[in-house]
Formats: structure tokens, sequence, C-alpha cells
């Protein structure tokens, strides 16, 4: 019964059906007995106390004690892991504030409970806020190496169906890797606003679009699209810009319901 949920949660997800797929997954954890959050957007007071509960329960965790807690055992909390690590990807499209809160309730969970391998993609969405809404970078990449570390635990592959040491299937492409190259294209874009050189072990904009291409994440393709052309018209490069418009082709649908579509436009 469980499978067929999975299943139906992310069919609808590639049908664009959000906000059904985050009714049915919380109708799923109702199910299993588990805490439940509302379907209602919250409030920034709401996702400050939420993180610093959060932040309180990590303490000072590092990323090699995070990955050497004790694996989990629950099932039943294995797959309400699961299902909101679905939740994720779900919230984020349709009901954004709520993004935050599964988050933090995911990496609770995990100290609570134990690790499986949606621990690491709790721990990364984490790290992704920690980087962007609370400007934590150093601890935000302190948690993508522990999922990171999760990942390896579990022996995760690059594929989009994976079967998981706990018997679940997983059908995420290398979320690690995606965080990585995100968080590097960010950093790049700042260094050329600096006026800072490149070192030589580091990747210029081509060889992190390469990446990507080589992984196929068309979401991080139009961000990284997206960064060098905002760098661009900063810079008043309009006939470089143009150029990049045409070259990129339509990334409007891998910026879907984000601002970043807009400035596309």
């Amino acid at each position: 019964k469980f499978r067929a949920y999975e299943i139906k949660i992310i069919a609808r997800q590639s049908a664009d059906q959000f906000h059904e797929s985050l009714t049915l997954g919380l109708d799923v954890l109702k199910q299993l007995g588990l805490p439940v959050l509302k379907d209602n957007p919250r409030s920034k007071v709401s996702i400050v106390m939420e993180y610093v509960k959060t932040k309180r329960a990590l303490g000072k965790r590092t990323a090699e004690e995070l990955a050497s807690l004790p694996q989990l055992t629950d099932e039943r909390i294995g797959m309400g892991l699961r299902i909101s690590e679905l939740l994720l990807v779900s919230c984020y499209q349709a009901q954004p504030t709520m993004f935050a809160l599964l988050a933090f309730r995911m990496v609770r969970a995990t100290l609570k409970h134990g690790i499986n391998i949606s621990s690491g993609d709790a721990l990364i969405s984490y790290g992704i806020i920690l980087c962007g809404a609370f400007r934590e970078p150093k601890r935000g990449r302190e948690m993508a190496k522990a999922g990171e570390l999760i990942l390896e635990k579990y022996e995760f592959k690059k594929s989009r169906a994976t079967l998981g040491a706990d018997g679940l299937i997983y059908y995420w492409t290398a979320p690690l890797l995606d965080t990585e190259l995100h968080i590097e294209s960010y950093f790049l874009a700042v260094k050329k606003l600096r006026g800072v050189e490149i070192q030589e072990d580091e990747r210029d904009f081509d060889g992190i679009l390469a990446v990507a291409s080589e992984i196929g994440n068309q979401s991080l393709l139009g961000n990284i699209y997206l960064i060098q052309l905002d760098l661009k018209v900063f810079s008043g490069e309009w006939e470089e810009a143009a150029k990049m418009l045409e070259s990129a082709g339509n990334v409007q649908d891998a910026l879907f319901a984000k601002f970043s579509g807009v400035r596309w436009t």
C-alpha cells in the first residue's frame, strides 16, 4: 500500500500536480499516525521558532557525528521520512513556507529515531535553508557534507530508481551534487562581481554547465544560465546577454513557479 502511494505522489509531481501530491502525502502521514502539518502558509515567526528548536536539537554536531547516528529501525518512521522527502518537492512548488518546516521536522526526527537515506535529503535541505534564509553558509556546508556521508553510507547510486538499504525505492538523481553545483555557481558569481580571479583548480560557468548537463538537471541548468545573464545585465553587456538568451534555449520550464522565471522573461 505504501509503495502504491509513493508512486501516486511521484506521478502527480511529474504531471505538475503539486497541490494534489501534497494533499495525498499529508494523508499518508496521517494514516501512518505521524504528526501532520496543515496545508496553509506559515508566518516568518513560526519558521524562525522551528529553526531555533532544530538548531538547539542539532547542537554543534559535526557532519561525521550526524552520519554516525544509529540506523533507523522503525519502519513506520522510515516510511514517514520517505513521504516527507517527496513532499519537500511539492511544498517548494505549492506551499513554499511549508518547505522549511518540513525540513526542520525531518532533521529532528532523524536525531530522535536514527538515520536512513531520507535523512541525507533532510540535512541537505536544511543546509540550503541555512545558506539562504539564515545566512549561515559555513554551517550549511557542514550539513551538505553530512548528507554526502549518509549517501555514501547507504551506497546511494546516481540513478532515477535506487533501492535503499531500508528496502524503499528512491527516485532522486545525485541531490548532493546538485546542491554543491548551485552553491558553487553563486560563489563564482560573487567572485565575478568583486573582480576576483578564479583559481586554476576551480570550475568556470562552462565547467559547471557541463556537469549539470551530464547529470541531466534542467532546473540547475536554468539557474546557471540565469546567474550568467544577471552578471551580463549588471555589467551592461547587452549584446552578450541577448546571445545568451538565444544559446540557452527555452529554460522557462526549468524555472517553473520561481521568481527567477520572471527575471528570465
